[in-house]
């Protein structure tokens, strides 16, 4: 009997142990009673799986917000790009136009309206040159030639064409009936020499004592040849030749 009683309180003693580990392993939940109170047993797997998803949460948000910051910052960096390119565009264009626009006229065109003006061909002309520049706010072209020792200096303005200044020798008179051509022939056929014997050729006009008069100069090897011509009648006035040292 005593034997028996044993055994059924050692019995007793395993069912008891085996039931607090049983209780130990087993997840807490939340029991829910019918008049809507409830127990909260969260377990620490529990527990640990929320926290693990709360930070999985925040770091989603970190990242997106990241991203965002990331995407505002490279849009405002790309409309500043943006801004500068069209900036440097414009004052591309501004300086293209007001240095070369396609409104000017060319250098060709300057330079035939420099010779019309001189009642001259570019054949007979020498020491060319022209360049663009600008005076007060207006651009132009400065021209410049030689005519048989003489200057010519144009300013023509480079959008209309017109001729700002001029600068040239006074060549032509109504009272110089006889052309420079004429009054080189005159002189040449005097010295009796042709024209490509001679270099060092010049010719001005000039008035003298209330007549026109052109003075002619030119060489034959070592001899120097001076002519002084009547341009109203084309008759040599003076005539010289010495020996150029």
């Amino acid at each position: 009997m005593k034997n028996k009683l044993i055994k059924q309180l050692f019995a007793l003693s395993l069912t008891l142990l085996l039931a607090l580990a049983l209780t130990a392993c087993v997840p807490e939940i939340h029991i829910h009673t019918g008049d809507g109170s409830s127990e909260t047993a969260v377990t620490n797997e529990t527990v640990s799986k929320e926290e693990t998803t709360q930070k999985e949460e925040a770091k989603v948000e970190s990242t997106s917000e990241s991203s965002v910051n990331t995407s505002i910052a490279s849009s405002e960096a790309s409309r500043v790009d943006t801004n500068k390119k069209e900036e440097s565009t414009a004052s591309k264009e501004t300086s293209s136009k007001s240095t070369s626009s396609s409104d000017n006229i060319s250098k060709s065109k300057a330079k035939e309206i420099a010779l019309k003006d001189a009642q001259l061909k570019e054949s007979q002309i020498y020491d060319y040159e022209i360049e663009l520049d600008r005076d007060n706010g207006v651009l132009h072209y400065d021209v410049s030639f030689e005519y048989e020792g003489r200057d010519y200096d144009y300013e023509i303005n480079a959008s209309s064409g017109k001729i700002i200044s001029v600068e040239k020798p006074n060549v032509t008179s109504s009272e110089a009936k006889i052309s420079k051509s004429k009054a080189k022939s005159t002189a040449l056929s005097h010295a009796g020499v042709k024209a490509a014997d001679i270099s060092r050729y010049e010719i001005e006009l000039e008035k003298d004592d209330g007549i026109w008069k052109y003075e002619i100069s030119f060489n034959v090897g070592y001899v120097e040849y001076d002519y002084t011509i009547n341009a109203e009648n084309g008759k040599i006035l003076e005539s010289e030749k010495d020996i150029d040292d």
